[in-house]
């Protein structure tokens, strides 16, 4: 699992190292007539991103050497009082098979995005992010009813009166 760890954090930071180079290429607020330029969000979502591998490395590391300490610690006790080692895992919840969409949660999200863009083409922003938050919400855990609606009601509502009318951005 650590492994699997390393491999990802090291290929985020990678990705974001890449995109970065395209990132800087775009104008900044000076060479527009805006007050924060087309380089402005890229550039902090990528350093935030980096930031973040980076952290996840580390915490990684710091996991991995308590870990190896933890077993070696192990181990000497057990040789001190004369018993066996024992690494055998416990298997207490493997009884319990994991349903459909718990075990396939991550791609049922992935397939519900790609569903909510096209479906923001056909009914617009509005509708579609209502029905996309309900639903993701629901996937994800929450349970009860009136708190999804009202979130999702709330958070779609929040989010029409911000662009369209404080930020002058009509939505699709």
């Amino acid at each position: 699992m650590r492994n699997k760890l390393n491999v990802f954090s090291i290929s985020v930071a990678v990705f974001a190292l890449s995109l970065l180079f395209l990132a800087i290429q775009l104008p900044s607020s000076a060479e527009v007539s805006t007050l924060i330029g087309p380089r402005f969000w890229p550039l902090v979502l990528l350093v935030a991103l980096l930031i973040f591998a980076l952290l996840l490395m580390i915490e990684n590391f710091k996991s991995n050497n308590k870990q190896k300490k933890d077993e070696t610690d192990e181990i000497s006790n057990a040789v001190e009082e004369g018993s066996p080692t024992n690494h055998t895992e416990s298997t207490e919840g493997s009884d319990l098979e994991p349903t459909f969409i718990e075990k396939y949660r991550n791609w049922l999200l992935l397939l519900i995005t790609v569903l909510y863009t096209i479906l923001m083409s056909f009914t617009g922003y509005l509708i579609a992010t209502i029905l996309f938050s309900f639903v993701c919400t629901i996937l994800l855990g929450m349970r009860k009813k009136l708190s999804v609606v009202l979130t999702t009601i709330a958070g779609a509502l929040l989010m029409l009166i911000l662009f369209d009318y404080l930020l002058n951005i009509p939505l699709p």
